[in-house]
C-alpha cells in the first residue's frame, strides 16, 4: 500500500528521490529535540534513510509524506523500531511549516496510520514519546486513546511515554 487516502490529505510512502524534502524538515532545529537522531543531516545520510524505510517489517521502519488532497507536502508521518515479536511499533509526526499546523491535517494522518495498522495486522501496540510542554501533541494522540505510561527525562525535558493498544 504505497497511497493512504484521507478525506483532506494523503499519505504517500517517502522515496529516496524526496531527500531533498524531507532533509528541508528533518533540518529544522526545532525538530532535533524530539528527534531520535540530532541533526543537522547530510543529504547523502537522508538517501540512505529513505532507501532503508519503506517498508515496516523488512526494515523496521516505514515513512510517509502527508500532502494535502491538492498535493502541498506538508510533513511527515513514521512507523518506527517495529518489533515483530511483540508487534509494537513508535509513531511520530512533523508538520513541517507553522502554518498548516492545528488545521487538522496531523489528526487525519494518526487516524489514516492506525487504520493501517489494524487492516495489516503487523501492530498491536503503537508508542510514541512526547516532551510533556507539546500540549497540541499530547492533545493529538491522547484524542486517538494513547494512554501515559511512564514519565521520563528526554534530551534534558519531562517527556511521557504514551501507548495505544489495538
Amino acid at each position: 500500500m504505497k497511497l493512504l487516502k484521507g478525506t483532506s490529505i494523503y499519505l504517500r510512502k517517502a522515496e529516496v528521490t524526496d531527500a531533498e524534502l524531507v532533509l528541508s524538515w528533518e533540518n529544522m532545529p526545532e525538530f532535533w529535540a524530539i528527534s531520535e537522531s540530532p541533526g543537522p543531516y547530510e543529504l547523502v545520510d537522508m538517501q540512505l534513510t529513505l532507501q532503508q524505510s519503506y517498508d515496516l517489517v523488512a526494515c523496521g521502519q516505514v515513512r510517509w509524506i502527508i500532502f494535502t488532497s491538492a498535493g502541498v507536502p506538508l510533513g511527515l508521518i513514521d512507523l518506527f523500531n517495529y518489533e515483530a515479536s511483540s508487534q509494537e511499533a513508535g509513531i511520530g509526526i512533523m508538520i513541517g511549516s507553522k502554518l498548516h499546523r492545528n488545521q487538522g491535517y496531523g489528526k487525519e494522518a494518526v487516524a489514516l496510520i492506525i487504520q493501517y495498522c489494524r487492516q495489516k495486522k503487523l501492530v498491536r501496540k503503537l508508542k510514541c514519546l512526547i516532551h510533556c510542554d507539546n500540549l497540541a501533541s499530547i492533545g493529538l494522540f491522547i484524542h486517538f486513546g494513547f494512554l501515559p505510561k511512564r514519565q521520563i527525562i528526554y534530551k534534558g525535558k519531562p517527556a511521557i511515554n504514551y501507548e495505544l493498544s489495538m
